[in-house]
């Protein structure tokens, strides 16, 4: 019997898998999904539309058959088909119109009042960044205001004539409010007391904002008169001569000037002292008027009284004085 030979049985490869075994070569490995090497857009880059499905897509704003020229008169025709100007779509989109304010629309990014108040914001600080516009900012706004405010009533050069007892508060807030809007509405907001939405606190309103109105107003004096010191100098001086002429002492009325409330000692004087020297050549032409007066009543008296003694018609008075005193008796 011939010896049994074993049978070769063929080896069969082990079993791989992609998690077990990484690729040999990195021309075999498998692309990541498209979503992953996507780079995203930010929303400003890139419109957002909606497709068939409701869905947001992003997409380039390259409508086949359409010039931007187009597209921009479609925009501006769609809005005055509805008789919107630029400026109420924007309150209609922010919700500041009437019936907006709670408004959702069938939109994912511009749904809600807040994702478009986001939206808006973003455009906003992308404007600026870009400089797509000139916005003018803030404190150059008020700071325009506050020049304007420069020789205005209440803010002008000091009159002579005025005093605290006649000052009209209300009046140069009125000013204020006309002229730098933007500026009376900061302060009165950032002076608000915190307690003020309170019904409580509101008990007496009126009193509360006459009492703002006037620290509005001697904060906005002591900012103009810091930008103009000679041709906005009303207030500061008018409230230096009344502490001087109160009796209240030098170092206090310096004190006070240093904070920028009043003017100083000797502003105060040498302003006094040229109200003195005015007052003084006021007086000395009056003086000199009510002299001259005299003399030209003196001077008719006498030749209406030579007149009629030559007349004949005077006989009865003696001097002058008599003849003047008796004129009406006289003429008839």
């Amino acid at each position: 019997m011939e010896p049994s030979v074993p049978l070769e049985t063929p080896e069969l490869p082990l079993p791989t898998s992609p998690l077990s075994s990484p690729p040999t070569s990195p021309l075999h490995r498998r692309d990541p999904p498209q979503s992953v090497t996507h780079d995203f857009e930010s929303p400003l880059d890139a419109l957002v539309s909606d497709d068939d499905n409701g869905e947001s897509t992003n997409t380039d704003g390259n409508t086949p058959g359409l010039t931007e020229k187009e597209k921009l008169a479609k925009v501006v025709e769609t809005l005055r088909q509805v008789g919107w100007s630029l400026r109420m779509f924007i309150d209609a989109f922010a919700g500041k119109r009437n019936g907006c304010g709670d408004v959702q629309l069938d939109h994912q990014a511009y749904k809600t009042t807040e994702m478009r108040h986001e939206v808006l914001s973003r455009m906003i600080a992308y404007c600026m960044r870009e400089s797509v516009v000139q916005l003018t900012s803030f404190p150059d706004i008020v700071t325009d205001e506050l020049n304007g405010l420069i020789g205005q009533p209440f803010f002008h050069q000091f009159d002579q004539k005025s005093s605290v007892e006649n000052f009209d508060y209300g009046e140069a807030v009125m000013v204020i409010k006309e002229k730098a809007p933007q500026w009376y509405s900061l302060l009165l907001q950032l002076m608000r007391n915190e307690r003020s939405h309170r019904v409580s606190y509101r008990a007496n309103p009126e009193s509360s904002r006459r009492a703002l109105d006037k620290r509005i107003l001697c904060i906005t004096s002591l900012i103009v008169h810091s930008r103009a010191k000679q041709r906005s100098n009303h207030l500061p001086a008018m409230l230096g001569i009344y502490l001087l002429g109160s009796g209240t002492k030098r170092r206090v009325v310096d004190t006070l000037a240093g904070l920028g409330i009043c003017q100083g000692y000797h502003q105060c004087t040498r302003v006094m002292n040229d109200a003195a020297q005015e007052e003084r050549r006021y007086i000395s032409r009056s003086v000199f008027l009510a002299s001259l007066t005299n003399r030209l009543s003196t001077f008719i008296a006498i030749r209406s009284f030579s007149l009629a003694e030559r007349s004949g018609s005077c006989k009865r008075f003696q001097t002058p004085v008599n003849f003047l005193t008796n004129q009406s008796k006289w003429d008839r």
